[in-house]
Order: structure tokens, then C-alpha cells, then sequence
């Protein structure tokens, strides 16, 4: 009987375990050279999104250089044990460009400027342009993760926005805690 009991306590603890574990999941790395913070999606279920946001000038042991997306992207994924999947990087000069919308005309340093400068591209936005999106976005998304996306938020999405906690110190931003 002790055998028996031995063996169900083993079976309950291998069944357990997983429920209890938090899986990371893999995340969408999103930044600008303009913008003032870097976005990481990560798709909760298929109506919930939620979205990790962190300082661009962020000092992880090195400056983040939003230029060089591949390192910055590297950088984070190594300090804070995250897996990126996928990336986009945004040019939004060339947004500037081609629909008329000035940069300097919005406050890019809040979300409300932000989503104000996109709505204000989205009014503006033409077939072509989503024909030619390559001159806009840079990106390693699929077709398929396109799709998936345009899924979703053809119904009601809900949206977490979490901030990193950080310090500000002389323009650097040092983060208060490494955890996401």
C-alpha cells in the first residue's frame, strides 16, 4: 500500500509542477530611433495583450543603441532572461515623409502623443502604403503573425501597459528592479 501511495504522490507532484510554473512566453520587440521607449508584446490569449514598456536610454552595463536593433534587442533579451521572437522597428521619418505629419508637432514622450502622432498616419494612410509598408516598418514578422494579429483586434482587445521601474539619473535611466 505504502508502494502504491508512494507512486500517486509521485504522479501528483509530476502534474503539479507545471500548473504552478509561469511559462515565458515569446515576446515582440518594437522600437524607433524617435521614440522614447522600447514596447514588448506578449500575447496573453487571443483577446489580451500585454505590453512591457522600457526607457530607450535604459544603462544595462552599456547604453542601448536603438540604431543597432539587433543589439539592443540581444542586450535585453540577456538581462532580463527573455526570449524576443519576432522584432519591428519603425521609421518614422519616412512616415513624416510621405503623410504629412511632423514628429515635432506631437509629444512622443507620453502614450497620448504617441497614439495621437499613429492616429493622425492612420488618416493618411493609403492602399500603396500598405502595399510599400517595407519603407515604413522593418520587420521579421509572417504573413501568418500578421494575420493573427489582424484577428485579434478585429474584435474588443484588452491591453496591459506595464512599465519597468527605473530611476532617472542624469538622462540615464537604471532600472530598479531586472524583473519582467
Amino acid at each position: 500500500m505504502k508502494k502504491y501511495c508512494m507512486i500517486i504522490l509521485c504522479c501528483l507532484m509530476l502534474f503539479l509542477t507545471p500548473v504552478h510554473a509561469r511559462m515565458k512566453k515569446d515576446l515582440i520587440y518594437i522600437t524607433s530611433k524617435d521614440l522614447p521607449y522600447i514596447y514588448l508584446i506578449e500575447k496573453a490569449n487571443s483577446n489580451h495583450l500585454n505590453v512591457f514598456i522600457l526607457p530607450s536610454n535604459l544603462y544595462l552595463n552599456t547604453f542601448l543603441k536603438q540604431s543597432d536593433v539587433a543589439s539592443a534587442r540581444k542586450l535585453i533579451e540577456e538581462t532580463f532572461h527573455l526570449s524576443t521572437s519576432k522584432y519591428v522597428s519603425i521609421d518614422m521619418n519616412a512616415i513624416d515623409q510621405d503623410f504629412h505629419i511632423k514628429k515635432k508637432d506631437y509629444n512622443l514622450s507620453t502614450m497620448d502623443g504617441i497614439t495621437a502622432y499613429f492616429m493622425d498616419a492612420k488618416k493618411e494612410i493609403t492602399i500603396s502604403d500598405i502595399l510599400n509598408y517595407q519603407r515604413y516598418i522593418d520587420s521579421d514578422l509572417s504573413f501568418s503573425d500578421d494575420y493573427e494579429f489582424y484577428k485579434m483586434f478585429s474584435h474588443k482587445v484588452t491591453i496591459d501597459y506595464i512599465y519597468l521601474p527605473y530611476m532617472q539619473v542624469d538622462g540615464i535611466s537604471i532600472p530598479l528592479t531586472l524583473d519582467i
